[in-house]
């Protein structure tokens, strides 16, 4: 097992009509980003599955013990980035219809992020305009949101310490990502620009 890491921040992989997943791109170029491997970064691409998605990031976290996580997926549709408030106990696949089904049946119905939500958003704004959102949704970004915050209140499958602050940041769409036509969209440099400052902001005050 590796040394504790300052922060860990992922994307997804491709899903539906997005077959160029902007969190995945930027994620991977962070990576190499110069002020970005300077304060410990690690990155990593999640799958969009109901199973393997967790499975992926327990053991990103067992791994390297951050103690920031940002999770990051495209929202299509929208125009500013977003913090995401609350993962709601619930799964419903791509276009499923009703209610959808419990996460955990007898898991909280919500739990809300962590982290500092003004200074958060205030750091996304580096790139274009940035809020607040109420609910990650009910799919992918939702699910993995929910279980890391659930592990925090209630133990990690693996034993060891769960992140201090955990949040999922929705982004929009880029050109070429796979969106439809009318999606508004993003430069891939302003959503870089946007994230760079969020990791930036979360590392200084995780280490301080």
């Amino acid at each position: 097992m590796s040394s504790e890491t300052p922060l860990l921040l992922t994307g997804f992989g491709p899903f539906g009509e997005i077959t160029a997943n902007p969190t995945a791109r930027a994620v991977r170029r962070l990576a190499r980003d110069p002020r970005c491997r300077a304060l410990g970064l690690k990155t990593a691409v999640l799958p969009v599955d109901r199973d393997e998605s967790p499975a992926r990031l327990a053991a990103l976290l067992k791994r390297h013990r951050p103690r920031g996580l940002i999770l990051t997926g495209v929202a299509a549709g929208r125009e500013e980035i977003c913090f995401e408030r609350t993962a709601v106990n619930v799964w419903r696949d791509v276009g499923g219809r009703g209610h959808g089904r419990r996460i955990h049946p007898g898991g909280p119905d919500g739990l809300f992020a962590t982290g500092p939500l003004a200074a958060s958003v205030q750091a996304l704004r580096a790139g274009g305009p940035a809020r607040v959102s109420e609910s990650a949704g009910t799919y992918a970004c939702n699910l993995v949101l929910y279980e890391a915050l659930r592990w925090t209140r209630e133990g990690t499958p693996w034993g060891g310490p769960a992140p201090r602050w955990t949040a999922f940041v929705h982004v929009p769409a880029t050109p070429g990502c796979g969106a439809p036509a009318e999606a508004p969209t993003w430069s891939e440099k302003a959503l870089e620009e946007s994230l760079r400052a969020l990791c930036l902001e979360w590392s200084r005050r995780l280490t301080t």
